[in-house]
């Protein structure tokens, strides 16, 4: 499923941002995959195939944790007016 959504990214990516940014995303994404399927293998090797999903949770919790985090980083953070920006 993941890559499904490649090609409408880069689109995107190609029209809005340089070549650098399209790469960094590339890679990001085939490192995701990769990093996953060694994850899952250590699982499986481990433990069992069933266990694989539990494992793969942890990393959906993390992300989620951050964007809390960040969340509530910014809240807390002062607001600024429109006249003190130069």
């Amino acid at each position: 499923m993941s890559w499904t959504i490649t090609p409408p990214v880069q689109s995107y990516l190609h029209q809005k941002t340089s070549t650098i940014q399209q790469s960094l995303n590339n890679f990001a994404l085939h490192f995701g995959i990769a990093f996953g399927t060694l994850i899952g293998s250590f699982v499986i090797k481990q433990f069992s195939v069933k266990h694989n999903a539990t494992f793969g949770s942890f990393f959906i919790v993390l992300p989620l944790l951050s964007i809390l985090l960040a969340m509530r980083t910014r809240r807390l953070a002062p607001i600024t007016s429109k006249q003190n920006i130069k």
